[in-house]
């Protein structure tokens, strides 16, 4: 998704973007879990159109990798040299970007169970040592 896209989005689905102090992100699926095929599809075709290696991130520890450590992990076991992969990674992160920017519409997000109660917690924790801005 380029920057165009992203402000179009930020603007057009009438989320306050900019009413929060902070975000949380999720690389690798601690705080929320897609049982979509999205993300899982846009590395596999990079892992193709990029390296022309016929591979998945199947088998691959994902849990504590962004999309660079699991790209890396999956052409080492092809055999992909360090080289090569360094070379073409920005245009893999590319067509990455460009592959979920298009499907974005079918990921389909739920809440790991604990996660309500820890954020929760951490908020009145927050509250209760002073940070004004959170109540």
């Amino acid at each position: 998704m380029d920057q165009s896209q992203t402000r179009t989005l930020a603007q057009s689905n009438g989320f306050r973007w900019m009413d929060f102090d902070a975000y949380l992100f999720d690389i690798d699926g601690t705080l929320l879990v897609t049982r979509d095929l999205v993300h899982y599809n846009a590395l596999n075709r990079a892992i193709r159109e990029v390296y022309g290696v016929e591979a998945t991130i199947d088998g691959i520890a994902y849990h504590g990798k962004t999309d660079l450590g699991i790209l890396r992990a999956v052409l080492e076991r092809a055999g992909t040299s360090a080289d090569v992969f360094e070379a073409r990674m920005p245009e893999a992160l590319s067509i990455v970007c460009r592959e979920v920017g298009a499907n974005a519409h079918g990921i389909t997000a739920d809440i790991c169970s604990s996660i309500p109660e820890v954020l929760t917690h951490t908020w009145h924790r927050l509250r209760k040592f002073g940070n004004r801005r959170l109540a």
